[in-house]
Protein backbone atom coordinates (compact mmCIF):
# COMPACT_ATOMS: atom_id res chain seq x y z
CA UNK A 1 0.00 0.00 0.00
CA UNK A 2 3.00 1.89 0.77
CA UNK A 3 3.91 2.47 -3.23
CA UNK A 4 0.38 3.04 -4.76
CA UNK A 5 0.22 6.67 -3.43
CA UNK A 6 2.85 9.41 -2.76
CA UNK A 7 4.03 10.35 0.66
CA UNK A 8 2.31 13.77 2.16
CA UNK A 9 4.54 16.98 0.61
CA UNK A 10 6.02 14.85 -2.36
CA UNK A 11 7.48 17.29 -5.04
CA UNK A 12 6.59 20.62 -3.08
CA UNK A 13 9.02 22.84 -1.67
CA UNK A 14 8.79 24.43 2.02
CA UNK A 15 7.54 27.89 0.34
CA UNK A 16 5.29 25.88 -1.82
CA UNK A 17 3.91 23.98 1.01
CA UNK A 18 3.40 27.54 3.29
CA UNK A 19 1.49 29.59 0.23
CA UNK A 20 -1.57 26.61 -0.02
CA UNK A 21 -1.78 26.40 3.58
CA UNK A 22 -2.36 30.28 3.76
CA UNK A 23 -4.44 29.78 0.05
CA UNK A 24 -6.84 27.03 1.89
CA UNK A 25 -6.99 29.74 4.85
CA UNK A 26 -8.73 32.26 2.16
CA UNK A 27 -10.71 29.79 0.91
CA UNK A 28 -12.29 28.03 4.38
CA UNK A 29 -12.77 31.76 5.13
CA UNK A 30 -15.11 32.57 2.17
CA UNK A 31 -16.84 28.92 2.98
CA UNK A 32 -17.28 29.90 6.41
CA UNK A 33 -19.57 32.48 5.27
CA UNK A 34 -21.77 30.05 2.46
CA UNK A 35 -21.89 27.52 5.63
CA UNK A 36 -22.94 30.20 8.04
CA UNK A 37 -25.86 31.86 6.37
CA UNK A 38 -26.93 29.09 4.26
CA UNK A 39 -26.70 26.01 6.72
CA UNK A 40 -25.10 23.67 3.77
CA UNK A 41 -22.15 21.42 5.47
CA UNK A 42 -23.14 22.38 8.83
CA UNK A 43 -25.44 20.36 11.08
CA UNK A 44 -26.54 23.12 12.91
CA UNK A 45 -28.17 25.22 10.37
CA UNK A 46 -29.03 28.73 12.56
CA UNK A 47 -30.89 30.86 9.38
CA UNK A 48 -32.09 27.75 7.98
CA UNK A 49 -33.76 27.19 11.02
CA UNK A 50 -35.31 30.44 11.57
CA UNK A 51 -36.55 30.23 8.06
CA UNK A 52 -38.50 27.19 8.88
CA UNK A 53 -39.61 28.35 12.06
CA UNK A 54 -41.52 31.20 9.85
CA UNK A 55 -42.82 28.96 7.49
CA UNK A 56 -44.35 26.87 10.52
CA UNK A 57 -42.24 24.46 10.73
CA UNK A 58 -43.39 21.31 12.89
CA UNK A 59 -41.70 19.35 15.89
CA UNK A 60 -40.57 16.48 13.54
CA UNK A 61 -39.23 19.03 10.81
CA UNK A 62 -37.10 20.54 13.23
CA UNK A 63 -35.59 17.45 13.83
CA UNK A 64 -34.73 16.96 10.28
CA UNK A 65 -32.92 19.48 9.75
CA UNK A 66 -29.51 18.30 11.74
CA UNK A 67 -30.29 15.01 10.45
CA UNK A 68 -29.65 16.00 6.86
CA UNK A 69 -26.12 16.39 7.08
CA UNK A 70 -25.81 13.01 8.24
CA UNK A 71 -27.74 11.18 6.34
CA UNK A 72 -25.64 12.75 3.13
CA UNK A 73 -22.70 10.94 4.60
CA UNK A 74 -24.32 7.42 4.46
CA UNK A 75 -23.44 7.07 0.64
CA UNK A 76 -19.81 8.08 2.02
CA UNK A 77 -18.01 5.12 1.31
CA UNK A 78 -19.08 4.70 -2.14
CA UNK A 79 -17.73 8.53 -2.52
CA UNK A 80 -14.58 7.58 -1.01
CA UNK A 81 -13.89 4.60 -3.03
CA UNK A 82 -14.66 7.09 -6.02
CA UNK A 83 -12.52 9.77 -4.59
CA UNK A 84 -9.22 7.59 -3.93
CA UNK A 85 -9.52 6.51 -7.52
CA UNK A 86 -9.78 10.09 -9.58
CA UNK A 87 -6.79 10.95 -10.71
CA UNK A 88 -7.69 15.25 -10.60
CA UNK A 89 -8.66 15.48 -7.22
CA UNK A 90 -8.28 18.90 -7.57
CA UNK A 91 -10.92 19.20 -10.30
CA UNK A 92 -13.30 17.20 -8.00
CA UNK A 93 -12.75 19.46 -5.43
CA UNK A 94 -13.19 22.54 -7.65
CA UNK A 95 -16.81 21.27 -9.18
CA UNK A 96 -18.00 20.07 -5.82
CA UNK A 97 -17.66 23.56 -4.45
CA UNK A 98 -19.27 25.15 -6.97
CA UNK A 99 -21.82 22.74 -6.34
CA UNK A 100 -22.42 23.07 -3.04
CA UNK A 101 -22.27 26.84 -3.64
CA UNK A 102 -25.27 26.28 -6.46
CA UNK A 103 -27.12 24.77 -4.09
CA UNK A 104 -27.52 27.98 -1.85
CA UNK A 105 -29.38 29.64 -4.75
CA UNK A 106 -31.40 26.92 -4.89
CA UNK A 107 -33.08 28.08 -1.70
CA UNK A 108 -34.53 31.09 -3.00
CA UNK A 109 -36.99 29.50 -5.26
CA UNK A 110 -38.51 27.26 -2.47
CA UNK A 111 -38.78 30.25 -0.19
CA UNK A 112 -41.32 32.13 -3.53
CA UNK A 113 -43.58 28.96 -2.79
CA UNK A 114 -47.56 30.23 -1.79
CA UNK A 115 -47.63 30.20 1.15
CA UNK A 116 -51.19 27.88 1.10
CA UNK A 117 -48.81 24.97 0.61
CA UNK A 118 -47.99 24.67 4.45
CA UNK A 119 -45.44 22.49 5.62
CA UNK A 120 -44.78 21.52 2.25
CA UNK A 121 -42.44 24.51 1.98
CA UNK A 122 -40.28 23.64 4.24
CA UNK A 123 -40.33 20.24 3.20
CA UNK A 124 -38.98 21.63 -0.46
CA UNK A 125 -36.19 23.91 1.57
CA UNK A 126 -35.20 20.75 3.38
CA UNK A 127 -34.68 18.48 0.08
CA UNK A 128 -32.42 21.20 -0.74
CA UNK A 129 -30.14 21.73 1.89
CA UNK A 130 -30.11 17.76 1.71
CA UNK A 131 -28.76 17.91 -1.94
CA UNK A 132 -26.65 20.40 -0.69
CA UNK A 133 -25.00 18.60 2.17
CA UNK A 134 -24.18 15.46 -0.10
CA UNK A 135 -22.40 17.92 -2.52
CA UNK A 136 -20.65 19.11 0.14
CA UNK A 137 -19.83 15.63 1.89
CA UNK A 138 -17.90 14.65 -1.90
CA UNK A 139 -16.28 17.63 -1.44
CA UNK A 140 -14.96 16.96 1.78
CA UNK A 141 -13.84 13.16 0.43
CA UNK A 142 -11.70 14.47 -2.19
CA UNK A 143 -10.39 17.21 0.81
CA UNK A 144 -9.50 14.36 2.60
CA UNK A 145 -7.32 13.14 0.27
CA UNK A 146 -6.07 16.15 -0.63
CA UNK A 147 -4.83 17.48 2.77
CA UNK A 148 -2.08 15.79 3.76
CA UNK A 149 0.02 16.53 0.43
CA UNK A 150 0.55 20.23 0.89
CA UNK A 151 0.27 20.77 5.10
CA UNK A 152 4.06 20.69 6.42
CA UNK A 153 5.35 17.75 8.52
CA UNK A 154 4.30 18.47 12.26
CA UNK A 155 1.98 21.07 11.67
CA UNK A 156 -1.31 19.63 11.27
CA UNK A 157 -2.63 20.59 14.69
CA UNK A 158 -1.64 23.92 14.30
CA UNK A 159 -3.01 23.89 10.92
CA UNK A 160 -6.29 22.46 12.03
CA UNK A 161 -6.42 25.32 14.66
CA UNK A 162 -5.83 28.08 12.61
CA UNK A 163 -8.28 26.66 9.39
CA UNK A 164 -11.02 26.46 12.54
CA UNK A 165 -10.51 30.10 13.36
CA UNK A 166 -10.27 31.34 10.18
CA UNK A 167 -13.62 29.18 9.92
CA UNK A 168 -14.99 30.60 13.15
CA UNK A 169 -13.68 34.21 12.18
CA UNK A 170 -16.53 33.83 9.27
CA UNK A 171 -18.90 32.16 11.35
CA UNK A 172 -19.00 34.71 13.78
CA UNK A 173 -19.28 37.74 12.00
CA UNK A 174 -21.63 36.36 9.35
CA UNK A 175 -24.02 35.39 12.33
CA UNK A 176 -24.07 38.84 13.67
CA UNK A 177 -24.68 39.76 9.83
CA UNK A 178 -27.51 37.84 9.53
CA UNK A 179 -28.95 38.39 12.59
CA UNK A 180 -29.43 42.38 11.89
CA UNK A 181 -29.95 41.62 7.88
CA UNK A 182 -33.31 39.84 8.87
CA UNK A 183 -33.96 42.57 11.22
CA UNK A 184 -33.51 45.02 8.36
CA UNK A 185 -35.38 43.12 5.59
CA UNK A 186 -37.91 40.43 7.31
CA UNK A 187 -39.50 38.00 5.36
CA UNK A 188 -39.13 35.51 2.89
CA UNK A 189 -37.35 38.29 1.05
CA UNK A 190 -34.49 38.60 3.95
CA UNK A 191 -34.05 35.09 4.22
CA UNK A 192 -33.66 34.84 0.11
CA UNK A 193 -30.88 37.66 0.47
CA UNK A 194 -29.00 35.99 2.74
CA UNK A 195 -29.07 32.57 1.22
CA UNK A 196 -28.01 34.43 -2.31
CA UNK A 197 -24.89 36.36 -0.62
CA UNK A 198 -23.95 32.65 1.26
CA UNK A 199 -23.99 31.52 -2.38
CA UNK A 200 -21.65 34.08 -3.70
CA UNK A 201 -19.19 34.19 -1.09
CA UNK A 202 -18.95 29.96 -1.81
CA UNK A 203 -18.54 31.01 -5.43
CA UNK A 204 -15.55 33.25 -4.47
CA UNK A 205 -14.01 30.54 -2.84
CA UNK A 206 -13.19 28.72 -6.06
CA UNK A 207 -10.54 31.17 -6.74
CA UNK A 208 -7.96 30.57 -4.01
CA UNK A 209 -8.84 26.69 -4.03
CA UNK A 210 -7.92 26.63 -7.48
CA UNK A 211 -4.79 28.16 -6.82
CA UNK A 212 -3.71 25.32 -4.33
CA UNK A 213 -0.79 22.85 -6.16
CA UNK A 214 -2.66 19.84 -7.29
CA UNK A 215 -0.93 16.48 -5.30
CA UNK A 216 1.07 14.55 -7.78
CA UNK A 217 -0.78 10.90 -7.44
CA UNK A 218 -1.82 7.43 -9.02
CA UNK A 219 -4.99 6.45 -7.99
CA UNK A 220 -4.84 2.61 -6.76
CA UNK A 221 -6.68 -0.02 -8.25
CA UNK A 222 -9.84 -1.09 -7.18
CA UNK A 223 -8.21 -4.14 -5.17
CA UNK A 224 -6.22 -1.34 -3.40
CA UNK A 225 -9.11 0.60 -2.50
CA UNK A 226 -10.98 -2.86 -1.08
CA UNK A 227 -7.22 -3.12 0.61
CA UNK A 228 -7.70 0.09 1.90
CA UNK A 229 -10.79 -0.50 3.27
CA UNK A 230 -9.93 -3.33 4.98
CA UNK A 231 -7.15 -2.25 6.98
CA UNK A 232 -8.94 0.53 8.07
CA UNK A 233 -11.11 -1.50 9.65
CA UNK A 234 -8.82 -4.11 10.91
CA UNK A 235 -6.89 -0.88 12.51
CA UNK A 236 -8.35 -1.31 16.21
CA UNK A 237 -7.02 2.51 17.68
CA UNK A 238 -8.97 3.37 14.93
CA UNK A 239 -12.12 1.67 15.32
CA UNK A 240 -11.75 2.42 18.99
CA UNK A 241 -11.37 6.17 18.21
CA UNK A 242 -14.50 5.97 15.27
CA UNK A 243 -16.38 3.72 18.14
CA UNK A 244 -16.03 7.11 20.72
CA UNK A 245 -16.66 10.00 17.92
CA UNK A 246 -20.12 8.05 17.35
CA UNK A 247 -20.85 7.85 21.12
CA UNK A 248 -19.99 11.75 21.62
CA UNK A 249 -21.93 13.04 18.51
CA UNK A 250 -24.31 10.97 19.03
CA UNK A 251 -24.96 12.86 22.48
CA UNK A 252 -23.79 16.24 20.84
CA UNK A 253 -26.23 15.64 18.50
CA UNK A 254 -29.32 15.06 20.47
CA UNK A 255 -30.48 18.71 21.29
CA UNK A 256 -30.25 19.12 17.59
CA UNK A 257 -31.49 22.43 16.37
CA UNK A 258 -33.64 23.02 19.35
CA UNK A 259 -30.93 25.97 20.99
CA UNK A 260 -32.00 27.95 18.36
CA UNK A 261 -35.86 27.45 18.56
CA UNK A 262 -35.62 27.28 22.21
CA UNK A 263 -34.03 31.22 21.76
CA UNK A 264 -36.47 31.91 19.33
CA UNK A 265 -39.89 29.91 20.77
CA UNK A 266 -39.02 30.32 24.19
CA UNK A 267 -36.57 32.83 25.62
CA UNK A 268 -38.16 35.09 22.54
CA UNK A 269 -35.05 36.76 21.45
CA UNK A 270 -35.49 38.90 18.39
CA UNK A 271 -33.25 38.01 15.15
CA UNK A 272 -30.43 41.02 15.65
CA UNK A 273 -29.43 39.19 19.56
CA UNK A 274 -29.90 35.85 18.50
CA UNK A 275 -27.25 36.83 15.81
CA UNK A 276 -24.47 37.95 18.34
CA UNK A 277 -25.53 35.21 20.98
CA UNK A 278 -24.54 32.37 18.70
CA UNK A 279 -22.03 34.52 17.41
CA UNK A 280 -20.55 34.32 20.77
CA UNK A 281 -19.76 30.61 20.15
CA UNK A 282 -17.23 31.79 17.53
CA UNK A 283 -16.11 33.64 19.27
CA UNK A 284 -15.21 31.11 22.12
CA UNK A 285 -13.39 29.02 18.86
CA UNK A 286 -11.29 32.55 18.00
CA UNK A 287 -9.89 32.94 21.64
CA UNK A 288 -9.03 29.05 22.41
CA UNK A 289 -8.45 27.20 18.94
CA UNK A 290 -4.93 28.43 18.65
CA UNK A 291 -4.20 27.12 22.09
CA UNK A 292 -5.78 23.43 21.35
CA UNK A 293 -3.69 22.93 18.08
CA UNK A 294 -0.39 23.52 20.00
CA UNK A 295 -1.27 20.96 23.04
CA UNK A 296 -2.84 18.78 20.21
CA UNK A 297 0.83 19.10 18.67
CA UNK A 298 2.59 18.52 22.26
CA UNK A 299 0.44 16.02 23.61
CA UNK A 300 -1.51 14.11 21.44
CA UNK A 301 -5.56 14.39 20.70
CA UNK A 302 -6.37 12.92 23.40
CA UNK A 303 -5.85 14.74 26.59
CA UNK A 304 -7.80 17.51 24.64
CA UNK A 305 -10.38 15.35 23.58
CA UNK A 306 -11.26 14.93 27.44
CA UNK A 307 -11.08 18.36 27.75
CA UNK A 308 -13.89 18.86 25.27
CA UNK A 309 -16.14 16.58 27.04
CA UNK A 310 -15.54 18.43 30.62
CA UNK A 311 -16.47 21.26 28.61
CA UNK A 312 -19.12 20.03 27.35
CA UNK A 313 -20.75 18.55 30.02
CA UNK A 314 -20.70 22.40 31.79
CA UNK A 315 -22.60 23.93 28.22
CA UNK A 316 -25.30 21.43 28.56
CA UNK A 317 -26.40 22.20 32.02
CA UNK A 318 -25.99 26.01 31.24
CA UNK A 319 -28.13 25.95 28.69
CA UNK A 320 -31.15 24.91 30.66
CA UNK A 321 -30.49 27.33 33.23
CA UNK A 322 -32.11 29.75 31.07
CA UNK A 323 -36.14 30.75 31.40
CA UNK A 324 -38.05 33.73 29.63
CA UNK A 325 -36.61 36.51 31.49
CA UNK A 326 -33.53 34.93 32.98
CA UNK A 327 -31.35 34.20 30.15
CA UNK A 328 -28.11 35.09 32.22
CA UNK A 329 -26.58 31.51 31.50
CA UNK A 330 -26.88 32.17 27.86
CA UNK A 331 -24.27 34.53 26.85
CA UNK A 332 -21.76 32.07 29.00
CA UNK A 333 -23.30 28.61 27.34
CA UNK A 334 -22.73 30.06 23.46
CA UNK A 335 -18.84 30.95 24.58
CA UNK A 336 -17.98 28.24 26.29
CA UNK A 337 -19.86 26.25 23.80
CA UNK A 338 -17.32 27.49 21.09
CA UNK A 339 -14.32 26.68 23.35
CA UNK A 340 -15.49 23.15 23.98
CA UNK A 341 -16.18 22.38 20.53
CA UNK A 342 -13.33 23.84 19.16
CA UNK A 343 -11.19 21.39 21.05
CA UNK A 344 -12.99 18.12 19.53
CA UNK A 345 -12.58 19.98 16.34
CA UNK A 346 -9.13 20.51 16.29
CA UNK A 347 -7.90 17.23 18.17
CA UNK A 348 -9.83 14.38 16.06
CA UNK A 349 -8.52 14.57 12.75
CA UNK A 350 -4.88 14.91 13.51
CA UNK A 351 -5.48 11.97 16.20
CA UNK A 352 -7.18 10.09 13.05
CA UNK A 353 -4.09 10.59 11.04
CA UNK A 354 -1.51 9.74 13.67
CA UNK A 355 -3.39 6.29 13.84
CA UNK A 356 -3.58 5.59 10.09
CA UNK A 357 -0.21 4.73 7.99
CA UNK A 358 -0.08 7.64 5.46
CA UNK A 359 -1.79 5.06 2.70
CA UNK A 360 -4.53 4.86 4.56
CA UNK A 361 -5.57 8.73 5.95
CA UNK A 362 -7.41 9.51 2.72
CA UNK A 363 -10.05 6.47 3.38
CA UNK A 364 -10.25 6.90 7.37
CA UNK A 365 -10.88 10.22 6.76
CA UNK A 366 -13.70 10.14 4.35
CA UNK A 367 -14.82 6.73 6.33
CA UNK A 368 -14.87 9.43 9.61
CA UNK A 369 -17.90 10.63 7.81
CA UNK A 370 -19.91 7.90 9.33
CA UNK A 371 -19.14 8.68 12.94
CA UNK A 372 -21.51 11.99 12.27
CA UNK A 373 -23.42 10.06 10.13
CA UNK A 374 -24.55 7.00 12.14
CA UNK A 375 -25.60 9.37 14.95
CA UNK A 376 -27.25 11.85 13.40
CA UNK A 377 -29.67 9.60 11.50
CA UNK A 378 -31.14 8.70 14.95
CA UNK A 379 -29.91 11.02 17.82
CA UNK A 380 -31.81 14.32 16.71
CA UNK A 381 -34.98 12.42 16.27
CA UNK A 382 -34.96 10.99 19.74
CA UNK A 383 -34.20 15.08 21.01
CA UNK A 384 -37.24 15.77 19.44
CA UNK A 385 -39.55 12.82 20.72
CA UNK A 386 -38.50 14.24 24.14
CA UNK A 387 -39.89 17.77 23.32
CA UNK A 388 -42.44 16.35 21.40
CA UNK A 389 -44.00 14.00 23.64
CA UNK A 390 -43.01 15.61 27.09
CA UNK A 391 -44.86 18.89 26.26
CA UNK A 392 -46.46 19.06 29.35
CA UNK A 393 -43.73 18.38 31.93
CA UNK A 394 -43.29 20.91 34.34
CA UNK A 395 -40.91 20.71 36.84
CA UNK A 396 -38.52 23.17 39.30
CA UNK A 397 -34.70 23.32 39.37
CA UNK A 398 -32.51 25.40 41.13
CA UNK A 399 -35.67 27.87 41.30
CA UNK A 400 -36.09 28.05 37.37
CA UNK A 401 -39.41 26.74 36.22
CA UNK A 402 -38.47 24.07 33.60
CA UNK A 403 -39.98 22.07 30.48
CA UNK A 404 -39.68 19.56 27.98
CA UNK A 405 -36.26 21.03 26.01
CA UNK A 406 -34.78 21.97 29.30
CA UNK A 407 -35.38 18.42 30.00
CA UNK A 408 -33.54 17.53 26.69
CA UNK A 409 -30.31 19.58 28.02
CA UNK A 410 -30.20 17.59 31.53
CA UNK A 411 -30.12 14.28 29.54
CA UNK A 412 -27.09 15.61 27.33
CA UNK A 413 -25.38 17.00 30.11
CA UNK A 414 -25.50 13.48 31.61
CA UNK A 415 -25.05 11.90 28.03
CA UNK A 416 -21.65 13.97 27.95
CA UNK A 417 -20.50 12.92 31.43
CA UNK A 418 -21.12 9.03 30.40
CA UNK A 419 -18.71 9.46 27.03
CA UNK A 420 -15.57 10.40 29.22
CA UNK A 421 -14.54 7.36 30.76
CA UNK A 422 -14.58 5.92 26.97
CA UNK A 423 -11.31 7.91 25.98
CA UNK A 424 -9.27 5.46 27.79
CA UNK A 425 -9.83 2.62 25.41
CA UNK A 426 -7.91 4.63 22.93
CA UNK A 427 -4.51 3.96 22.33
CA UNK A 428 -1.35 6.18 21.09
CA UNK A 429 0.20 4.11 18.03
CA UNK A 430 3.93 3.69 18.00
CA UNK A 431 5.78 4.89 14.59
CA UNK A 432 6.65 1.23 13.72
CA UNK A 433 3.09 0.68 13.38
CA UNK A 434 2.59 3.59 11.19
CA UNK A 435 1.11 6.19 12.88
CA UNK A 436 3.81 8.77 12.80
CA UNK A 437 3.95 12.69 11.97
CA UNK A 438 0.73 14.23 11.67
CA UNK A 439 -0.83 13.95 15.55
CA UNK A 440 2.80 15.55 17.03
CA UNK A 441 6.19 16.71 16.35
CA UNK A 442 8.25 13.32 15.66
CA UNK A 443 10.23 13.74 18.93
CA UNK A 444 6.89 13.37 21.02
CA UNK A 445 5.12 10.65 18.88
CA UNK A 446 5.57 7.70 21.48
CA UNK A 447 3.66 10.10 24.00
CA UNK A 448 -0.34 9.90 25.45
CA UNK A 449 -2.60 10.59 22.82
Amino acid sequence: MEGVEPLPEEGLTWAERRRAEIQSHVSVFLLGILFALNGTGMINAVFLTCCAEEMGASTFQFSVIPALWCLSTFPIFFVALWASRVRRVKALCLWTLAGASASGLAFCPALLLPHSMGTARVWALLVVSLAGHFICNVFFAGWFVWLPHFVRRGRMGQFQSIRLLVLMGATMLSHAFGGFFLGWFPGMGGFAGLFAIGALAGFLALLPTARIPEPVRRPPASGGVRDAFRAVVRRRPLMRLFGYMILYNSVAMFAGVFPTVFMRKELLIPYERLGLYTALASAGTLSATLAWGRLVDRFGGRPVMGVAGVGMVAVSFLWALNAPGRIAALPFAQFLSGVAQSAFSVSWLPMLYSLSPPALRGMAGSLSFLTWGAPGAVSPFLGGQVVERLAGAHFRLMGIDMGSIHLLFLIQCMGFALCLPMLRFIRPVSPQAGGEGLDRPESRVTGTG
